[in-house]
């Protein structure tokens, strides 16, 4: 339930992204939630994330190569996890190499700030309603305080990747009063992926995408008042998606939503990852938060 008693989550660190100090002037800014902390996908012993995760304290990268994650946040977070739910049956997750003593050796030597490593994947109580309560009724409130900030509505975007993609479709839907505006890239909508067979499969699938599509049909708010973008890429986790987003898609344009309001795009090549969300992300904030 969304009452008072949800469970929220524990505290965080929180990043602000301000203008430059050369750029301050009376001017104010529209507001928008991101996340400030840097994870990396490992999987595993014989991931090319482990030899990233060594430049993570390293010289300055060469001219056209990748930063390295020291340089893209503060906090450095390394996920050693491998997910079995991620392997189909003919994959060789059974033989995939696990060599974690190795892998906490390698992000130590790397100043990793935290490494990933949970026993199971799924589990615990939902907190996405303490997490909204955090931004609505905290964040939000102590960076209209404190910044010269537009805090209406139409100014305040809020976006996400993958979870985050729904947890920002959710925002809008249960706040349309504070979010003007949800960027959702590579929406995770399948939300766990079973290890199914063929016919169990696509009546799971099945079953998921009409729950959604019945949510989203009774909850998005008014698009006269408000924007959405929808993004997938193709490959890695994405290429499973657009099963999911065609029907989304579909529920979102019937309730009136129309190009000028909803955008769902494919980005043909791009993979479920940090890298691929950040060379298109200049196209949902240009959508999202258009000139004036």
């Amino acid at each position: 339930g969304g009452g008072r008693g949800a469970r929220r989550p524990a505290p965080t660190p929180t990043s602000f992204f301000l203008a430059p100090r050369g750029a301050c002037t009376p001017a104010t800014w529209p507001w928008w939630q991101g996340r400030g902390v840097w994870e990396m996908g490992e999987c595993g012993a014989r991931s090319a994330g482990r030899r990233r995760a060594k430049r993570a304290h390293g010289r300055q990268p060469r001219p056209h190569s990748p930063p390295s994650s020291r340089q893209l946040a503060d906090v450095v977070v390394v996920s050693i996890y491998v997910n079995p739910t991620q392997f189909a049956a003919h994959e060789d997750f059974g033989v995939y190499p696990r060599d974690r003593a190795a892998d906490r050796a390698a992000l130590a030597a790397a100043s990793v700030d935290a490494c990933f490593e949970p026993a199971t994947l799924y589990g615990g109580g939902p907190l996405s309603d303490g997490y909204l309560r955090f931004l609505v009724e905290e964040l939000k409130p102590f960076i209209d305080r404190t910044y010269r900030t537009r805090p209406a509505r139409d100014n305040t975007v809020i976006m996400g990747s993958s979870m985050g993609g729904l947890i920002s479709l959710y925002a809008l839907m249960k706040h349309p009063e504070v979010f003007g505006s949800a960027g959702c890239l590579s929406t995770h909508w399948p939300l766990r992926i079973e290890r199914l067979d063929d016919n169990r499969l696509e009546r799971w699938r099945e079953t998921v995408v009409r729950t959604w599509s019945d949510v989203i049909a009774r909850g998005l708010p008014d698009p006269a008042a408000h924007r959405l973008y929808f993004d997938r890429g193709d490959e890695t986790l994405d290429q499973f998606y657009a099963f999911f987003q065609s029907r989304i898609d579909t529920v979102v344009t019937s309730t009136g939503w129309g190009p000028e309001r909803f955008r769902s795009l494919v980005f043909p090549g791009a993979e479920h990852n940090e890298a691929s969300w950040n060379q298109r992300l200049d196209t949902p904030l240009t959508f999202l938060l258009p000139p004036e």
